[in-house]
């Protein structure tokens, strides 16, 4: 017998014949519970090494199942004690137990949070197999697909240098209502070689009148140091709005990570094959925000696993195109849903190099959990990336539309709400006379037509009325009631 998602289990059927009455309907459709079920019961199993269980995904596996929350709630327990089971197999299942134990206690206590969740898991219909898993958490907030997305306002090194222009920043990203301001932390000893300093500032634009300077007086120039990361977390702290950066180093990477704690690392796009360096940031269990310009599918593949090995399962996944500015036709955003397809388990985001709002407005309607766009007070300014970011009124804009959006991808399920079903009786049609129908009459399909309101006999019973004699005289144009016949 092969067990969805177990093709590596086989069960004797012939020693476990009752089987099939030891897993109830409600969760059937979860192999595991099935054979978790099974060990439960007493029966023997044997662990083999060196076997491999790859979770299939495809809609079959999920669509006809509609679990409760009781459901829902009662299979998150049986799988972290699946994984509890498996802890001295490797330390992700010890892991893994631990998150869905939290996630079964907050279950239980959060009523609102149940609902919302039981509604995800209902409405997934497919993209999340291991949806035990589809929630993740960065700083204060959840970041999941569909939902609301986590807006950052990527700093970079808009601020120029001057500290007093990136606390304007920081207040205009507030007002704009981002969750999160993120600058880069690089410096010239962590960014670039000798190589690119003989060739000079040609290849950063920057716009400047005068002479041009050279590459490493701009990034003395547009840098930020340690202590000027530190008075902008605790800026940011105070006027509550979540602090992280780029890290370019090792060195950068403790700092932020042990000194600065941000509540997420992001991976700049030109290191997504630096494994090395994927391996050091994941090892120190922060959250990472994974971009994936310059990049094939098959090289995110082998960053994801680099950091998934170092035991950090918390991380973000974000399309981007590493060209600024990008053109429409560039983006792509059906990548969106190839990525999330590729790692169910993980939030897919979009950094937008885009000019305007309506491509990151596109990518939340897809789905994006996260939206991330460089920001700026004014595009005249002068430095590397003003010209290709976003200003406070557009930054306004793609928040407060991507909260609607969110708010209007609702659910999977049709659904007529109450206030839809007020609506029926007016905007619906009634059995209507064509023309006068005598007392004692046989009703002919030419006796009758439809027209609003929908108070009356619905339009989808014509049939039923015809070769049906009038109670009554029936005037033209009048609605025709049940008593009528």
């Amino acid at each position: 017998m092969n067990c969805l998602g177990l093709s590596n289990t086989s069960v004797r059927t012939d020693v476990t014949g009752e089987s099939a009455r030891l897993v109830p309907d409600s969760i059937r459709a979860f192999d595991w519970a099935f054979f978790t079920r099974i060990l439960l019961k007493g029966r023997e199993a044997v662990f083999t090494r060196k076997t491999r269980t790859y979770y299939r995904q495809h809609a079959a596996n999920t669509e006809p199942f509609a679990p409760g929350e009781k459901d829902i709630l009662a299979a998150v327990r049986i799988k972290a004690d699946h994984y509890k089971a498996l802890k001295s197999e490797g330390q992700k299942y010890g892991e893994l137990a631990k998150t869905l134990s939290k996630l079964a206690a907050r279950l239980s206590r959060d009523r609102s949070f149940k609902k919302t969740y039981c509604s995800a898991v209902r409405n997934a219909r497919g993209r999340y197999p291991l949806w035990w898993e589809m929630i993740k958490d960065i700083g204060k907030r959840e970041i999941a697909n569909f939902k609301k997305p986590y807006i950052i306002a990527e700093l970079g090194a808009n601020h120029n240098g001057d500290m007093a222009i990136a606390h304007k920043l920081i207040d205009a990203a507030k007002q704009a209502g981002c969750d999160c301001v993120k600058f880069q932390s690089w410096s010239k000893e962590s960014l670039f070689s000798k190589k690119i300093y003989s060739v000079g500032a040609d290849n950063l634009k920057t716009k400047k009148a005068g002479a041009e300077p050279s590459l490493k007086e701009l990034l003395d120039k547009y840098s930020i140091s340690k202590d000027s990361l530190r008075e902008m977390a605790a800026y940011c702290s105070k006027a509550g709005i979540d602090f992280s950066s780029s890290a370019f180093c090792e060195e950068e990477v403790d700092f932020l990570c042990d000194e600065l704690k941000v509540p997420f690392v992001k991976v700049a796009s030109m290191d997504v094959n630096y494994h090395s360096f994927l391996d050091y940031m994941g090892k120190k269990g922060r959250p990472i925000v994974l971009s994936t310009g310059l990049s094939t599918m098959a090289e995110i593949e082998s960053a994801v696993k680099v950091i998934e090995g170092t035991g950090n399962r918390n991380i973000a996944i974000l399309h981007c195109v590493s060209i600024y500015p990008l053109s429409d036709k560039l983006v792509n955003l059906n990548n969106l849903d190839a990525l999330r397809d590729r790692f169910p388990r993980y939030p897919i985001g979009f950094s937008d190099h885009t000019l305007g709002v309506a491509v990151a407005l596109g990518a939340v309607a897809k789905g994006s959990s996260i939206i991330e766009k460089h920001f700026t007070l004014d595009r005249q300014m002068e430095g590397w990336d003003h010209a290709v970011s976003a200003t406070p009124g557009e930054m306004k804009a793609i928040v407060e539309g991507s909260r609607r959006i969110a708010q209007a991808l609702g659910s999977y399920e049709r659904v007529v709400s109450e206030t839809e079903k007020a609506n029926i009786s007016n905007y619906r049609r009634s059995l209507v006379a064509a023309r006068r129908i005598e007392s004692g009459q046989k009703i002919r399909r030419e006796d009758l037509t439809a027209k609003r309101p929908g108070s009356g006999i619905p339009a989808d019973q014509l049939a039923s009325i015809i070769g049906k004699s009038a109670k009554r005289t029936i005037e033209a144009d009048e609605l025709l009631m049940k008593g009528d016949f």
